[in-house]
């Protein structure tokens, strides 16, 4: 019977990472010391998972792996030998992941001859080297189909949360592009298919990424006025090649209610998006439209027209500029809370998104004093439709020059200023007891530990005025 997908994830110490993977074969299991087997989860599970190792990678720094195996011969002697000989072949799979694995690995046995691997607390390299022996033990099994051997080898992939993108610090692995290298995507429903296998193809239905007719979707929205214009050009955080225009307008499904309207259209009249650019976007849209997190602006609609013009629409956050707001250093270090908790929240969604560098210009004081992030889902929902290359061979998702993401050093920044501008002005080392200003960053390495020093800032600080 399976078990469902967010089972409490097991610690296993390193010295007993490898351990218990070797010893899966032969009569190990039936030792009474042995670990416990591999929990096996549906396909449905995966998704929800991979979110979790990827949020725990982010707030602990524990690794994780994810793989999978290919049975070779599974199709082959399916169609030559029959369902039967086929199924041997897929149970010996089975059989080896499940005595070769961890009890805190989980396993997907996605299709007949076809499983995915997730491994926590797992490297790279030790992934690679569990792969290796469970495709050990498949080739060297002894089968047979109507007294004829029958013989299986497995093919393995391996992507992992530790593997660094061009030596950049990598925030939050994207999870998406691990599950991706592996074989494996989730479709615009959220239902997991493998990128090889055309039986996969029935499981999902084809639909357009935008449905619903243009005209009509944008009738519900009334009386726009542009507030502004921004064309891209070299000193531009917009991608080549797009026009942005703002705007608001009336949302006549909800009565004396005002949207913000976000237009991104090529400046090439000739040009368009990418289809399958604009279904990753229309995916990430949807992702954005479930957000409820009090520290970031709401996507509440989405469409495109002539798959040239992208329209957003978002809730309209009423609260002062903080730009224009001064307070008192105990709220300062609160609103810093905040922001390292909406940070955490966003980069716990699959894709991680991960916002541009933070500007104070970018945020508003709302009525109950929680400081709000706009602008941030740009990056998140441009980027599928930006190309690396300005080659002339290049005709269509004609944008270029990717933004950049915001780093632990421009959170530091953002909060030095913030801290520097409250009503009793404090030094960032001062504040967080470090003797060494050169040394702040490499205490402050993580969203949760500037979280943590922020807290014992602002206790030390009610403390002091309540005694």
């Amino acid at each position: 019977m399976e078990e469902p997908a967010d089972k409490e994830l097991q610690i296993v110490p390193d010295s007993q990472a490898l351990e218990r993977r070797a010893s899966g074969r032969g009569n190990a299991r039936k030792q009474a010391n042995a670990v416990s087997e591999p929990t096996v989860i549906a396909a449905d599970g995966v998704r929800s998972l991979v979110t979790k190792l990827s949020q725990r990678y982010c707030k602990d720094g524990r690794p994780f792996a994810i793989a999978s195996l290919d049975i070779l011969e599974y199709e082959q002697v399916s169609n030559v030998l029959g369902a039967g000989a086929a199924e041997q072949l897929d149970r010996l799979g089975k059989v080896v992941c499940t005595n070769s694995l961890r009890g805190s690995d989980r396993v997907c046995f996605f299709e007949p001859g076809h499983i995915l691997i997730l491994l926590p607390d797992t490297n790279e390299a030790s992934a690679h080297l569990v792969m290796e022996r469970i495709t050990q033990s498949i080739a060297s099994a002894k089968l047979q189909h109507k007294n004829k051997p029958l013989r299986a080898s497995g093919a393995f992939q391996v992507a992992a949360s530790d593997i660094a993108e061009s030596g950049v610090e990598i925030l939050a692995p994207d999870t998406e592009a691990l599950m991706e290298s592996v074989g494996y995507k989730f479709d615009a429903q959220g239902y997991l298919y493998n990128t090889q296998l055309s039986s996969m193809r029935l499981f999902t239905k084809k639909q357009r990424p935008f449905s619903g007719s243009f005209s009509v979707w944008s009738d519900r929205y009334v009386n726009i006025q542009t507030t502004k214009l921004e064309k891209s050009v070299d000193s531009s955080p917009l991608p080549q090649g797009v026009i942005f225009i703002r705007a608001t307008a009336e949302d006549q499904w909800q009565a004396n209610r005002t949207v913000n309207l976000k237009m991104f259209e090529l400046a090439d009249r000739a040009g368009k998006f990418d289809a399958e650019a604009l279904g990753l976007v229309a995916r990430r849209a949807r992702v954005l439209q479930q957000i409820d997190h009090p520290g970031v602006s709401r996507l509440v609609d989405f469409h495109t027209y002539e798959d040239r013009c992208l329209y957003l629409i978002e809730n309209q956050v009423i609260g002062k500029p903080l730009i224009n707001v001064r307070a008192n250093l105990e709220t300062v270090l609160g609103w810093g809370i905040q922001l390292c908790n909406t940070l955490i929240y966003l980069q716990g969604l699959m894709p991680p998104l991960i916002p541009p560098p933070l500007k104070i210009e970018n945020f508003v004081v709302s009525a109950d004093n929680q400081i709000v992030l706009l602008d941030y889902e740009m990056p998140y929902l441009l980027t599928p439709l930006m190309v690396q290359s300005d080659t002339a061979d290049i005709v269509f998702s004609p944008l270029s020059a990717p933004y950049n993401r915001f780093g632990m050093e421009n959170l530091l920044m953002f909060l030095y200023d913030m801290i520097a501008k409250s009503e009793q002005n404090r030094n960032l080392s001062e504040l967080f007891d470090v003797k060494d200003a050169d040394k702040l960053s490499e205490k402050l390495n993580s969203l949760f530990k500037i979280r943590a020093e922020l807290k014992k800032a602002a206790d030390k600080i009610s403390a002091g005025a309540t005694a």
